[in-house]
Formats: structure tokens, C-alpha cells, sequence
């Protein structure tokens, strides 16, 4: 039995018979714990809530504070570049609801994005989704 060179895993030599399947295997089985490593804890949105982009997950952290009068909207700057397509609430100092997507009220852009919350002037830590 003779295995064809693959670039990926057999390197310039082709190996024949047990040692090409063996060889074959143990670098199959590299690539794979290196994959369940990268995906077991090494997953993070990002360090802090100033702005630093996401690390793994493509986003940004913003902490805002809304509008003093309940229910009227206020627009946030962000630098992703691009429309978010949603956020996640990571931290807020007092109950109230923020609301307000992509598509309603004011339309998010590449650099801003418009939300409303149901309590007068509460900040959020957020993280926008891309």
C-alpha cells in the first residue's frame, strides 16, 4: 500500500504502509488537540468595557448612558466599521430596560447606533455583536 503526498500532513516525503497511516494520524491528532485547545477557554469577547475591541468574537465594548428622560432615544458612537446586528448587556448600575434594534426607530449605522431604555439616564456595559 503506498499514500499519496498530501502538503498538509505528509511534508515533501511520501511515506509508505503503516508508517504514512501512523504519520498521518499523529498529525491529524495534533491539529485536532490544538483545535479543542483554541476552542476550550481560549474563546473571549475581549478585555474591558472602554471601547477594546473583541478578541476572538468580532465586536466592540461600549459602556453608554442613556437618555435622562425614560423612553427617548439617544445614538452611540462605536468604531466596528460596520452595522451591528445586535448587543449583549454585560452590566448595568440600576434596573431599566434597554431596548431598540437594528431596524426600528433610528436605523444603526457603520459608526453609530440608536437605543432607548425605560428608566431615566442608566449605563450600560455592552458588548456590540458583528
Amino acid at each position: 500500500m503506498r499514500v499519496q503526498q498530501n502538503s498538509t500532513y505528509m511534508g515533501s516525503n511520501s511515506l509508505t504502509g503503516t508508517d504514512a497511516i501512523n504519520s498521518y494520524a499523529r498529525s491529524v491528532n495534533a491539529d485536532i488537540t490544538q483545535l479543542c485547545r483554541a476552542i476550550n477557554g481560549m474563546i473571549r469577547f475581549g478585555v474591558g468595557t472602554t471601547g477594546t475591541n473583541g478578541e476572538n468574537i468580532y465586536g466592540q465594548w461600549l459602556q453608554i448612558t442613556t437618555n435622562a428622560t425614560p423612553n427617548t432615544e439617544s445614538t452611540f458612537t462605536h468604531t466596528m466599521g460596520n452595522i451591528p446586528v445586535g448587543y449583549i448587556i454585560t452590566w448595568q448600575d440600576k434596573a431599566g430596560n434597554l431596548y431598540q434594534g437594528p431596524t426600528t426607530g433610528t436605523l444603526w449605522t457603520a459608526n453609530t447606533i440608536s437605543l432607548k431604555c425605560t428608566v431615566a439616564s442608566v449605563t450600560f456595559s455592552l458588548f456590540l455583536l458583528q
